[in-house]
């Protein structure tokens, strides 16, 4: 069985090999359906690794060239359209992670040659063009429209929410939530190994956000506002930084504020590394204006970090009412913050911890394995 899965990813190439974290835990899973895999993803040449490699034979890429410009929408979309058309063709059942440009056309493409497409909802369409940039902000009503459009006509869709995405984006045809988040949780010795240095916290709080620094919408800026506000009033906050890109707009921003000190930036860190990390935190916030499920606020609250994050797709499904802002809220992150002490901080960790267990990868893949299982007897094809 050949299955044609498409991706927004950027496949880092290197001597031959490629390299990407996401796509090396997501792969994998769609040999449930088949052996072959051909990916559709983006790709850059590299002069050093800073990835992990997907070395599994039975997979291989295609690129496309990437949109992000007029003359691109006009040129390379083309050429990407009959990249798609070929590959669909070629292969036996789709699976499409939209919204995407990509995900839309597989989608779309599969449905005019008859070939089974299963629909993966990452996202939000609209809260993703909306929050990039005020071209974005055109572009939102049309690809919500879209995204609406896919879903209403989808046969097997896997939301990655709850509730959120199946509400904004409805489908008539067979769907699951099921989180798309690749963790073992459940450790219960890094809950005690919590709860045992919690009394005996001493210095400044320390706060983490997983996430690219150099995309607005993931809102670092405003968890940076909020310390700079906390500390006038005497709580000391450290903000640590886990992500790739340019970092010089947060870093401008801390300095303004007036906590270029309290705010440290460790780049791109390589994921097994990510959970000793969050184990020396106190507080984890996801602040962003656009998400789907964000798998780094599963992993943190998984450690026993207390956790907030903002009122963005499936965010509020995971955390406690009292801990959900409003997107962007600088005065609600402080009015939070300034209320953590160490009974919020246990309580917290305990509800945390049990809360994460839902999104266990056995637990998922279970799920996942038995939705995929109807698509496949459904399509005919096992």
């Amino acid at each position: 069985m050949h299955i044609l899965f498409s991706s927004t990813a950027t496949v880092d190439r290197l001597g031959g090999k490629f390299y990407n974290n996401a796509l090396r835990a997501f792969l994998p899973r769609y040999h449930y359906l088949g052996e072959r895999i051909t990916c559709l993803a983006f790709g850059q040449d590299v002069e050093g690794v800073k990835q992990e490699p997907i070395e599994d034979p039975r997979v291989d890429f295609v690129f496309l060239k990437k949109v992000n410009s007029v003359r691109s929408l006009l040129v390379a979309r083309r050429e990407n359209e009959l990249i798609i058309e070929r590959e669909v063709r070629a292969c036996d059942m789709c699976v499409a992670h939209v919204p995407s440009f990509l995900g839309d056309s597989v989608a779309r493409v599969a449905k005019k040659y008859h070939k089974p497409c299963l629909n993966v909802v990452v996202g939000c369409a609209w809260d993703a063009y909306w929050n990039y940039s005020w071209v974005g902000k055109l572009m939102a009503p049309f690809r919500f429209l879209s995204l609406r459009r896919v879903q209403a006509e989808a046969e097997y869709s896997i939301y990655v929410t709850s509730e959120f995405l199946q509400g904004r984006y409805p489908t008539k045809g067979v769907a699951i939530g099921c989180s798309n988040v690749n963790i073992s949780t459940g450790d219960e010795s890094a809950l005690r190994k919590r709860l045992d240095r919690i009394p005996y916290q001493k210095g400044p709080l320390r706060m983490a956000t997983l996430a690219a620094v150099n995309v607005r919408y993931k809102g670092q800026e405003y968890a940076i506002r909020a310390i700079a506000e906390l500390r006038k009033m005497g709580v000391d906050i450290e903000y640590h930084l886990v992500g790739s890109g340019d970092d010089r707009f947060l870093r401008s921003l801390a300095e303004r504020c007036g906590v270029a000190d309290r705010v440290v930036f460790h780049g791109l860190m390589p994921h097994d590394q990510v959970l000793s990390f969050l184990d020396e935190m106190d507080l984890y916030i996801q602040p962003s204006k656009q998400e789907g499920l964000p798998r780094a606020l599963i992993e943190a609250m998984s450690r026993g970090c207390l956790s907030l994050g903002s009122r963005t797709a499936g965010i509020p499904e995971l955390l406690d009412k009292e801990y959900v802002f409003r997107r962007g809220n600088v005065r609600d992150i402080v009015r939070i913050l300034s209320k953590i002490d160490e009974n919020t901080l246990k309580e917290q960790a305990l509800r945390n911890f049990e809360e994460a267990k839902r999104y266990d990868r056995e637990v998922l893949n279970r799920r996942r394995c038995e939705f995929m299982r109807l698509f496949k007897k459904n399509s005919r094809l096992e």
